[in-house]
């Protein structure tokens, strides 16, 4: 399929190139429409999220348990989370690219763990620290005048290290 894609790109006129399909696109030439479809997803997550946040705990803990205590299958929010969370990398593969998009995802979560003690805590403190992170790596980047999604992901990286350092040497 990849090689499929390569081929199609070179072929229809104004689709992404492999190179920005797996590290993304600048950050700056994202368009109107990218945003208005970045922010109504922000707003579903956020509002599914707050709607079926014990059930979604209770999923990802056990299965068994989640039908126990909810009195229904939670194959329903299963299949929702796995559309949002699709949904979120279709929209997000063009500005991020493949290979970045997985790190952008995974290291502000498990910076998060570390640091909180709790499911809320932990969406919480995941958000922020994303937040942070990648304001931080845009400052860097454009000071830098280096790729902005590579150093927003570096950015986050960094202070995954760190946080790490400093959270496992003091127990």
């Amino acid at each position: 399929m990849l090689a499929l894609s390569a081929i199609l790109s070179t072929i229809v006129p104004g689709a992404p190139t492999v190179s920005s399909l797996l590290f993304g696109g600048e950050l700056w030439l994202i368009n109107s429409a990218d945003i208005i479809i970045l922010f109504i997803l922000v707003l579903i997550i956020g509002a599914l999220l707050y709607t079926n946040f014990k059930a979604i705990i209770l999923m990802s803990l056990n299965k068994e348990l989640a039908v126990v205590i909810l009195e229904r299958h939670p194959r329903v929010i299963e299949m929702m989370f796995l559309v949002i969370l699709s949904t979120t990398i279709i929209v997000t593969i063009k500005i991020f690219g493949g290979l970045f998009l997985t790190a952008w995802l995974v290291i502000p979560a498990a910076t998060a763990r570390i640091i909180s003690n709790s499911a809320a805590k932990m969406i919480i403190y995941s958000n922020l620290l994303s937040v942070m992170f990648n304001l931080t790596g845009i400052g860097v980047s454009v000071y830098l005048d280096t790729p902005t999604t590579a150093t927003m992901v570096f950015t986050n990286f960094l202070a995954f290290v760190v946080i790490f350092i400093i959270f496992k040497t003091s127990d």
